[in-house]
């Protein structure tokens, strides 16, 4: 979803439609090691994200896109993720200014 909120904001003609016409300017980044767990639509976001300093993974070089949680553990989490949100929406706006 953020990916698509920069493109939209910085690349000028972009759509959902015309999505597959624009290539995003960064660096990749070394490739998780659960890189065949993240779906190959995503791919190219994530490592996006990674190169900008927006999201970083879970540690030990995995970012952990099946990861599941039982509910007793994510019975506390609302105000992490809302925080957590926050984090990844402030970054982008610090970290992807034009």
């Amino acid at each position: 979803m953020l990916t698509r909120v920069f493109k939209k904001v910085s690349l000028s003609g972009w759509t959902l439609a015309t999505d597959s016409q624009f290539t995003l300017p960064y660096e990749k980044p070394a490739l998780f090691a659960d890189d065949a767990d993240i779906s190959d639509w995503a791919k190219d976001s994530v490592y996006f994200m990674v190169a900008n300093g927006i999201v970083s993974g879970v540690g030990n070089n995995k970012f952990a896109p099946k990861n599941v949680t039982s509910a007793d553990e994510a019975n506390g989490y609302a105000n992490a993720t809302r925080e957590q949100a926050l984090i990844i929406a402030v970054r982008m706006v610090e970290n992807l200014k034009k």
